[in-house]
């Protein structure tokens, strides 16, 4: 224990009263208590928290650093004599945005120093593996906390998430104060304690730093500003009273977190467990392996250089030195409750996703995500190739799939707008599959869109006040196996075999895929001779009236199959060589035409070799279960 630090460590009612409890205005008391009850855990906020164990998710993050974008994490160190303290860049980090979640990389050349003025010589980092020149990876994480007064939204972490010191200076002289040694004082003139809250560098970090780390520009409109009382008794002496203040990020007082009649706070909902991220920052670990949690500051002073805390157990205790960097911190806020429900637009919005497709199904609008303080669809914008909006969702608003940039097929279901700028600035967005009337805003693409084909069964509308040069519209019907695609269609491979993976997701069996006309960029056409085995390339590669069927190569034969099938076995790695066969009565009279897709010979002949691992990629996205 580190009893060299602390005083004894006693119930702090015994030595400290406050005059008064703080004033926390209700910010909407009756409907916030409609809602939320005493005790209930809510999610508000991100924060860096839990290490990255997976070596192959670090090393694949590494590679977004760049050494001109580190910052500092402001730690402090010194001589190991009071005063001596200065800022350093020991500590940096590095944030970073991959697959649609947040991780922050940090790095330190020395260990940090338990004190703001002591020596980096002891540390509580090296006995958890955090060494100097390693750089480890945490993952923002959503940050929970504990409703106290659901009136006043008066919340506290559920975590010590941190390890700031109270503050970052002292400097000594002899005390005034016959019951202490040394007085400390955060300027070299001795005008303020140490142990003020009023200016202590945990109440700037909080309502600054941690302010802006783990809440967005939306989320901090929530957050009301709290007069906070700071005026104590010590022992029957004010000296140590400090003014009232006004924060929105603030740490309790031993009398608010004190009183189960408060906020039912035992011991047992004291005690804090430390993140990862605490820990690397140097948090007391002297007790991880019994089952304690981690000391974390109150706001009240105990004298000019210490501060009351919450012990390992849950006890209130005094005190801590004011300027040590290895105890952490657990803020509390107040957060408008019923504004937070009301921006919750994801509500009511359900979402699955499997190997790379994404299935949003509910009722109405699939909201702009920078309105809403959930984000639900951020951790599949680089993973979801596929999206299918379910019959229920009527709108897609803008930015709704911003950053997607992995999206290859949109899916509709039923009768849809799509607002101004709803879909990704991606160049893989190629196939839309309207089954309901759409209607199209003004430029709901990108302005970067390179080609979007959408399909509409026949008879539906689709609405479009001008389409941007690459946009095409086609209609489609099903009839028995076949599908048919009216109009002149012009495709690339990707384009093809995007357009064939979203129909035989949506519909089952297809045997065959029919176009007024077809022709292609990429793709070679030939003629087929059964008995000698020989193709011959044709010229034309428009193919009016073509009609497409599989041939699947085995030992001894061809095998005509399904699309369906070419998905599934695509998808189960069974799938080695197979024909694409299209039948034209116009073209020069010949009846059979092969189109050779990914014979592997050819496939180095054409320069088609990419299509046998993009299709095996791409099939497996929408194989049938």
């Amino acid at each position: 224990m580190k009893h060299i630090k602390k005083l004894t460590a006693v119930i702090l009612s015994a030595v400290l009263t406050l005059s008064l409890a703080p004033f926390f205005a209700p910010l909407n008391s009756k409907a916030a208590e409609n809602t939320f009850s005493q005790g209930d855990i809510i999610e508000f906020g991100s924060y860096p928290q839990t290490l990255v164990t997976d070596e192959t998710l670090a090393e694949e993050l590494s590679w977004y650093i760049e050494d001109d974008m580190w910052q500092s994490l402001r730690w402090f160190r010194g001589t190991g004599a009071a005063g001596s303290m200065y800022e350093t860049d020991a500590g940096q980090y590095y944030d970073i945005e991959y697959y649609g979640e947040r991780y922050r990389a940090v790095k330190f050349s020395e260990h940090r120093a338990y004190e703001s003025f002591s020596q980096p010589t002891s540390s509580y980092q090296a006995p958890l593996g955090y060494l100097p020149d390693n750089i480890y990876f945490f993952k923002f994480e959503p940050l929970k906390w504990r409703i106290l007064d659901p009136a006043s939204g008066l919340l506290l972490a559920e975590s010590v998430l941190d390890a700031p010191a109270f503050s970052n200076y002292a400097y000594r002289v002899d005390s005034e104060d016959a019951s202490y040694s040394f007085d400390y004082y955060i300027d070299a003139e001795h005008t303020v304690f140490s142990s003020d809250w009023e200016h202590c560098s945990l109440r700037e970090f909080l309502n600054t730093t941690f302010y802006s780390t783990a809440f967005t520009s939306l989320e901090r409109t929530l957050l009301g500003e709290v007069e906070l009382e700071n005026k104590v008794t010590v022992n029957g002496n004010e000296r140590y009273n400090g003014n009232n203040t006004t924060d929105k990020v603030f740490i309790l007082s031993a009398n608010e977190i004190g009183y189960d009649e408060y906020y039912g706070l035992s011991n047992a909902l004291r005690k804090k467990n430390g993140t990862d991220y605490a820990h690397m920052h140097g948090l007391f670990s002297g007790t991880l392996d019994v089952g304690m949690g981690a000391q974390y500051y109150l706001r009240n002073p105990v004298s000019a250089g210490t501060v009351t805390y919450v012990s390992e157990k849950g006890v209130i205790a005094a005190g801590v030195n004011s300027f040590s960097q290895d105890v952490g911190v657990v803020p509390s806020l107040c957060l408008d409750l019923e504004a937070l429900a009301a921006l919750d637009l994801y509500e009511g919005i359900n979402i699955s996703f499997d190997n790379g497709l994404l299935t949003i199904s509910g009722n109405g609008v699939l909201p702009d995500p920078e309105n809403s303080v959930t984000q639900p669809l951020a951790p599949y914008k680089e993973t979801a190739t596929a999206v299918i909006i379910e019959d229920g969702i009527t709108e897609l608003s803008e930015n709704a799939f911003d950053g997607f940039i992995g999206m290859k097929t949109l899916i509709l279901e039923g009768n849809t707008v799509l607002h101004t700028g709803c879909l990704p600035d991606s160049f893989n967005l190629s196939t839309v599959i309207a089954r309901g009337d759409i209607e199209l805003m003004p430029d709901p693409f990108a302005p970067d869109i390179y080609y979007v084909n959408i399909f509409a069964e026949k008879n539906l509308t689709v609405l479009h006040q001008g389409l941007p040069e690459g946009v095409n519209v086609y209609s489609y019907t099903f009839s028995g196996t076949n599908v048919h695609i009216d109009g002149s269609v012009t495709m690339n491979a990707y384009e093809f075999f995007d357009l064939i993976a979203a129909l035989t997701e949506e519909l089952d069996p297809i045997e065959t895929v029919s176009f007024s006309s077809f022709s292609s960029t990429d793709l070679r056409f030939y003629t087929y001779d059964a008995e000698s085995g020989e193709k011959v390339l044709i010229p034309d590669s428009t193919v009016p009236d073509a009609e497409f069927s599989v041939l699947i190569a085995t030992e001894s034969s061809t095998e005509k199959v399904s699309f369906n099938t070419l998905c599934d076995m695509a998808s189960d790695g069974t799938l080695e060589e197979f024909y694409l066969v299209t039948k034209s009565k116009t073209v020069e009279n010949i009846e059979d035409t092969e189109m050779e897709i990914n014979s592997l010979e050819d496939l180095i002949t054409y320069a088609l070799k990419w299509i046998v691992s993009l299709l095996n990629f791409f099939f497996s996205l929408f194989s049938r279960k």
